[in-house]
């Protein structure tokens, strides 16, 4: 089975993750879009600005050998932005980001993949598993798995890790034709999906989010995983709950 990883968005815990990252996607090619800048978008606190070290595409680049490399400036994405409608509004702006580096990350022709997956830089995936071990057998046509719905989130695919088709994956990379139209939420996105006759469907969870307060908490991040129950047990914003319906009405 041949996959394909698209990791987008901000770098981020990229060197605290990667040594996960290369583990569950063993033996994957990897296509990576990011940004020269960080921030954090978190419940009940406005963003918050972190630092960017330059040196972390030579990072990206060297630990992972990804078979396409894009580094976009905020200056040159915010042109788009607003281009777009963006009204120069900080929060907003993670939204943008967001699904143009999506969009980007998939724009290779994937044709001659089985699968194709969309990740992060700032995940780590359950030990001794791989991305093989979440991949349901018996899967036809077009296709959209998801792992992760958020309580106070109708449809978290934002923080989620996707596993499509490859014909699907050129689907999700048309998605900017709907980008230049009206402004992108997770519904919008999600309505896209099913407006084209994708099929979805919730599976199993592999990974958790690292934030930089987390490393701090353990330098290992095998043992930081399994202390996650413990870091999120009483963070209702952290914790999966059930699909909407409108997610299952074109369920697999």
């Amino acid at each position: 089975m041949k996959i394909a990883v698209c990791l987008s968005g901000q770098s981020r815990t990229f060197d605290y993750c990667v040594e996960s990252i290369k583990s569950f996607f063993k033996d994957c090619d990897f296509f990576c879009h990011t940004y020269d800048y960080n921030s954090y978008h978190e419940a009940n606190v406005k963003p918050i600005n972190d630092g960017w070290d330059k040196d972390i595409v030579d990072s990206i680049d060297k630990k992972l050998k990804p078979k396409e490399l894009k580094v976009e400036t905020r200056e040159q994405t915010t042109r788009i932005f607003e281009t777009l409608g963006w009204n120069k509004d900080e929060e907003s702006l993670n939204n943008y980001s967001m699904y143009h580096s999506i969009i980007e990350s998939y724009s290779h022709d994937f044709s001659g993949y089985d699968i194709v997956v969309k990740s992060r830089y700032d995940l780590i995936h359950r030990p001794n598993t791989t991305i093989y071990d979440f991949i349901p057998t018996g899967i036809k046509g077009n296709f959209f798995l998801n792992d992760y719905i958020s309580k106070n989130s109708d449809f978290g695919c934002n923080d989620a890790q996707w596993i499509t088709d490859s014909k699907t994956a050129k689907i999700i990379h048309n998605f900017k034709e709907v980008m230049n139209k009206k402004f992108i939420t997770n519904k919008v996105f999600l309505d896209y999906l099913l407006d084209n006759d994708i099929q979805t469907r919730i599976i199993e969870q592999s990974w958790q989010l690292v934030r930089p307060r987390f490393t701090r908490l353990e330098s290992d991040w095998k043992k930081l995983f399994k202390l996650y129950y413990h870091i999120l047990k009483d963070d209702p914003y952290c914790l999966p709950g059930k699909a909407p319906e409108y997610f299952k009405r074109n369920s697999v």
